[in-house]
């Protein structure tokens, strides 16, 4: 037998208990005086019983409408903000194209001007296989069109 693992996929609704009349009548929660420390506690009503659940526990609704009690921390370890979740991916898909064209640009006019550094270093040429140089040049020639292409993208994308 083999162990896998496995991730929640359902989603669900969730606010964090606070106490609040508002939130205690919606619910429909009671408190009680049950134990020796006679601390107040609410109870959640869930189909399977009520359950005890304190401030800052969080009160998550199912997608068939039913309601149970989440610990703080287990709810921040199990569950992420679903517009969170979708503003990461959203953000990633929607970079918007003339952001990215002008980092390759500049990415691309760095090694520019590194390559014009080292074919101006005369020490470093003379160190090199004697046809590299004339290839380093035509190399240069090309990137610097690419980065004349880059240019004009930004520009027309910029309208």
């Amino acid at each position: 037998m083999t162990i896998r693992k496995y991730r929640k996929t359902a989603t669900i609704k969730a606010e964090q208990f606070t106490e609040e009349p508002e939130q205690v009548f919606k619910y429909g929660m009671f408190p009680s005086v049950g134990n020796r420390a006679n601390e107040f506690q609410y109870f959640l009503p869930t189909k399977e019983g009520d359950m005890g659940i304190n401030s800052g526990d969080w009160i998550a609704t199912g997608e068939k409408g039913e309601h149970w009690a989440i610990k703080d921390d287990i709810f921040k370890q199990t569950y992420e903000l679903v517009e969170d979740q979708e503003m990461k991916k959203e953000e990633k898909a929607v970079i918007p194209v003339v952001k990215r064209v002008k980092e390759e640009k500049a990415d691309l006019d760095k090694k520019i001007n590194k390559l014009k550094a080292f074919l101006n270093d005369d020490e470093k040429l003379s160190n090199i296989e004697k046809h590299q140089p004339s290839l380093m040049r035509a190399q240069l020639k090309i990137m610097e069109q690419y980065s004349a292409t880059l240019e004009l993208r930004i520009y027309y994308l910029e309208g």
